[in-house]
């Protein structure tokens, strides 16, 4: 059975009521649109990627789990980044078409965000490790050289306060020098890690996957990944 179409035009409408009443959104506004596609077949989704590379900005990336798990042979995201100031019915169009090639090829739509652009005073809000991978990438399409100093903030949920201090402590001792404990404001504790890398794609995976196979999933979880310029952080 083919995978289910999904109702998103009433989610578009939505997001784009929360983006105008909460955050000041226009329509003319740019934005970089994440449509994503899912599959355990990563052959199948890089010829779907092959297909639109001529139109769009796209990514494959291995589906990171809790456990920090990303094996070759496990479910892929095939990220579709289109940078526009795009009216509701631009976005629906898109997500359809997108829809139907899941459908046409047996893979999963796994839905539509929207993230500011990146900019030199605020590259990147949080977002998940597969969807930074792409955005290290577009670091090099705005002419950052592969060895440019990047900041990579890893922001991780604690069990409880002495899950956080516990794991922090075995960071420090493999070496990571930049942890700081939190709480967000409803008293979850957590960790801030800051890991200085480069603007290589390859490299900030590295990183990522060695973080979160240090991380035990019953009380430590990574929730979100920014990147910033070094001067971007002072």
């Amino acid at each position: 059975m083919p995978p289910k179409v999904p109702n998103f035009s009433q989610s578009v409408d939505d997001l784009f009521k929360h983006l105008a009443a909460d955050l000041g959104h226009r329509v003319t506004d740019t934005k970089d649109w994440l449509f994503t596609l899912r599959s355990d077949d990563k052959a199948v989704l890089e010829g779907i990627a092959e297909s639109l590379a001529g139109e769009f900005h796209v990514r494959i990336e291995p589906v990171v789990g809790p456990d920090g798990a990303a094996d070759a042979g496990g479910e892929h995201m095939l990220g579709i980044v289109v940078r526009d100031a795009l009216p509701p019915k631009a976005v629906k169009s898109l997500g359809k078409r997108f829809v139907a090639l899941a459908q046409e090829h047996k893979v999963i739509f796994d839905g539509i965000s929207c993230h500011e652009p990146a900019d030199d005073e605020d590259l990147f809000e949080w977002v998940p490790v597969p969807v930074a991978a792409a955005q290290v990438q577009t670091l090099a399409e705005r002419g950052v050289a592969a060895d440019a100093p990047v900041l990579y903030q890893f922001c991780i949920v604690a069990r409880s306060e002495k899950a956080a201090d516990t794991f922090a402590s075995s960071l420090a001792k493999r070496g990571y020098t930049d942890v700081e404990l939190i709480e967000d404001e409803s008293g979850q504790p957590g960790l801030i890690v800051t890991v200085r890398g480069t603007a290589s794609q390859t490299e900030f995976t590295t990183s990522a996957l060695m973080l979160q196979q240090l991380m035990n999933p019953k009380s430590t979880l990574l929730v979100g990944v920014q990147l910033l310029l070094p001067d971007d952080a002072d």
